[in-house]
């Protein structure tokens, strides 16, 4: 472990040590989209309405995975630098247990109250046979879901990225394939999708489950009830909740407030522009994501330098994507508008009108999502969750108040760039303080200083 994440980071390679972990969120964010655009040309723009009324719940099974995979991977990481590799795997065992059970009562939960859950969501007549297909056959699944992300995670703890990369990659090219037998050849409309999803999730599972089978620096060991770790991996994985949960419930303000002022049209126009979003925020979630482990490690072994280095490189690779995102989705988002749809011009007008607000959004996101990972990193996690809660829910909320009151219909559209803008502010404020006080080491070490 030591040579991995303790080694001296170049831009170089932590870069490359980050790129497969971009990928894996890349194709998490693919999971989705590919549904949505085979529905979008195979069903309809009903359907994809539909689909998108549920993704709240979709939304909560990620950030309750999310969570427990990163708070006990992150526990984890500092066992091991710490070289305590025999606690470390049993945790790691441990885990495994935790997010199955987790993914079982998810499960149940969701098919018992499906109908209360549909009601709260706001689904319509029109839209309810499409949303309840969907939500039912992904449910059933939650069990091998919430494990499988804790997969993704435990083999880049484990020092191999290449393989949680696979992974992902294997599950998101499985979908793909079945996305287009199920839906374009066979006609099964909606719930081909959710079968083309679910298969996907189940062979990435199945894949990770065996990795782990082999000795290697993290395998499957005895283990014993532990309620500190579950509160301590809940509390440092908060952040990653706290996000993911957020855009669920983002998710529903936006399609009720959709549904006022175009109906079941700007619905099916949310869907598209939060597809994109979801692509764009997760470059940056990869890369942070990625980032987690090394700074955890190197925060066990009290590696100070090695933690500044990295945080600098995530920055300008952060930024340096912002900027790309904003100048592609501001001025050539047709190119991705017609994946969904090329013979509804009304539905493509208001996803182009869409981005000409939200854009700018992506100019502040990498901030602020870095920041977040590095306080949850280094177990400062309150001021982790504060970032994550300020930009997806509490600065939505206020951003959809204020904007639509002042601008009606577009207000809907200038929401997240407001939220993004008023968040990196107060990312902003964090950064400077802890930067003066230097409050972070005790040796008082300045993580965000670029000098050596």
């Amino acid at each position: 472990m030591e040579k991995i994440f303790g080694q001296k980071w170049t831009f170089t390679k932590f870069s490359k040590f980050v790129f497969p972990s971009i990928l894996t969120l890349i194709f998490i964010a693919l999971y989705g989209m590919v549904d949505g655009i085979f529905i979008s040309r195979y069903v309809g723009k009903e359907a994809l309405a539909g689909l998108n009324m549920v993704l709240p719940v979709v939304s909560t099974s990620l950030a309750l995975a999310l969570m427990l995979s990163a708070g006990t991977n992150t526990i984890i990481a500092i066992k091991l630098g710490e070289k305590k590799e025999k606690e470390a795997r049993e945790l790691f065992t441990y885990s495994i247990f935790l997010t199955i059970i987790t993914g079982f009562i998810m499960a149940v939960l969701t098919i018992l109250f499906i109908d209360q859950i549909l009601g709260l969501l706001g689904v319509n007549e029109k839209l309810y046979e499409y949303s309840k297909t969907y939500i039912m056959i992904y449910a059933i699944f939650f069990p091998i879901y919430v494990p499988k992300i804790f997969f993704e995670y435990a083999t880049r703890t484990d020092g191999n990225a290449g393989y949680s990369l696979f992974l992902c990659v294997i599950g998101g090219v499985i979908n793909i394939i079945l996305d287009y037998l199920f839906i374009g050849v066979y006609g099964w409309g909606i719930a081909g999708a959710a079968w083309g999803t679910v298969l996907g999730l189940l062979f990435a599972f199945i894949a990770g489950f065996l990795y782990f089978l082999k000795p290697k620096i993290l395998k499957l060991s005895k283990f014993k009830f532990n309620f500190k770790f579950i509160i301590e991996s809940i509390y440092i994985g908060a952040s990653n909740f706290v996000n993911q949960f957020s855009i669920s419930i983002a998710t529903l303000l936006f399609n009720n407030i959709a549904l006022k002022y175009y109906g079941e049209l700007g619905v099916a126009a949310i869907s598209i522009i939060m597809y994109i979003n979801f692509m764009v925020f997760s470059v940056m979630i990869g890369m942070s994501t990625g980032m987690q482990p090394v700074i955890s490690y190197n925060f066990g072994s009290k590696n100070y330098d090695n933690i500044k280095r990295v945080i600098n490189f995530a920055m300008i690779i952060g930024f340096t994507f912002a900027i790309i995102s904003f100048l592609f989705t501001y001025f050539y988002n047709s190119l991705i508008i017609n994946l969904f749809s090329k013979d509804d011009p009304a539905l493509k007008n208001l996803v182009e009108h869409g981005f000409k607000f939200i854009s700018f959004a992506y100019l502040f996101s990498g901030f602020n999502i870095i920041n977040a990972s590095t306080y949850a990193a280094l177990k400062e996690s309150l001021k982790s969750i504060i970032i994550s809660i300020n930009r997806s829910l509490v600065f939505i909320v206020m951003g959809l108040i204020i904007m639509t009151n002042l601008f009606e219909a577009d207000g809907l559209w200038l929401t997240t760039a407001f939220a993004e803008f008023i968040t990196f502010i107060t990312s902003l404020l964090f950064m400077i303080k802890d930067v003066q006080n230097s409050k972070i080491f005790k040796n008082k070490q300045i993580i965000y200083s670029t000098k050596k």
